[in-house]
């Protein structure tokens, strides 16, 4: 069935005989879907990371070039969780503030088959009147109150001023037309996740992995195959009421 040809797919994925036999270790003692997501940090070719230090506010860049950080009424504070260092962005109590990081477009493309993965937490007090956003983009994605339809996106989308529930979408966009799929993975305030992206292989279809589970899948309206795409966890504030968006890591690498 699909479930067993995206495992084998997703070993013969990986390129190193000890790759693969930890991936055989850590198949046989959990959920095969599981490890299915968790795979892609076996694949080789890991390119780049940003990551929260513990105990401060400055990132931790690997073979990265530093992102765009929002400080306009932005405060940053170290926040060490049992689920990982963080760093929080705190917006003050205003509408439209942005928070969270964004990178300059190119560091990854749909043909280079990427693998991104994020681990971000939610406000400590409430998710409403907020936007955000965790994934791979051609452009900042805080101030779209809308679909994507120009942009090319696959990414994570959480809009109490756009969705009527409190889910995670999966979207992806390829300059044209968006498609979003509702996920059974709530968005709950203080809760942290694990937000995957991966391009088959094949360069379609690309998978959302959340907390190591298969979230959706989607082979329509996919951001372009050359078009250069940055990496973005973003929040925006809905209603004057302060938010915050919690980063630990993010990471991505390229097969290609």
């Amino acid at each position: 069935d699909a479930a067993v040809a995206q495992l084998e797919a997703d070993y013969a994925a990986i390129g190193t005989p000890e790759g693969r036999y930890h991936w055989l270790v850590a198949a046989t003692a959990a959920d095969a879907e599981y490890w299915s997501g968790r795979a892609m940090v076996l694949r080789p070719g890991w390119s780049a990371s940003v990551s929260a230090p513990g105990g401060d506010t400055p990132l931790v860049l690997d073979r990265a070039l530093p992102p765009t950080v929002a400080t306009a009424n932005i405060t940053a504070t170290a926040d060490n969780q049992p689920s990982g260092p963080l760093v929080r962005y705190t917006t003050t109590a205003a509408s439209g503030v942005d928070a969270g990081v964004v990178s300059a477009a190119g560091v990854a493309r749909r043909q280079w088959l990427p693998c991104f993965y994020a681990r971000v937490m939610t406000d400590p007090s409430a998710v409403t009147d907020t936007r955000l956003w965790v994934g791979l983009s051609d452009a900042d994605l805080a101030g779209l109150a809308a679909a994507p339809t120009t942009q090319h996106v696959a990414g994570f989308r959480y809009d109490t001023g756009l969705d009527n529930t409190a889910f995670w979408r999966a979207v992806t966009c390829g300059g044209t037309a968006a498609t979003a799929t509702a996920t059974a993975v709530a968005v709950a305030a203080d809760t942290s996740y694990e937000l995957a992206v991966t391009v088959d292989p094949a360069g379609t279809p690309v998978r959302f992995w959340a907390n190591g589970k298969l979230a959706a899948t989607h082979t329509t309206n996919l951001p372009g195959a050359a078009t250069d795409l940055a990496y973005l966890a973003r929040l925006r504030t809905l209603a004057a009421s302060a938010r915050s968006l919690r980063l630990g890591r993010i990471a991505w690498s390229q097969q290609r």
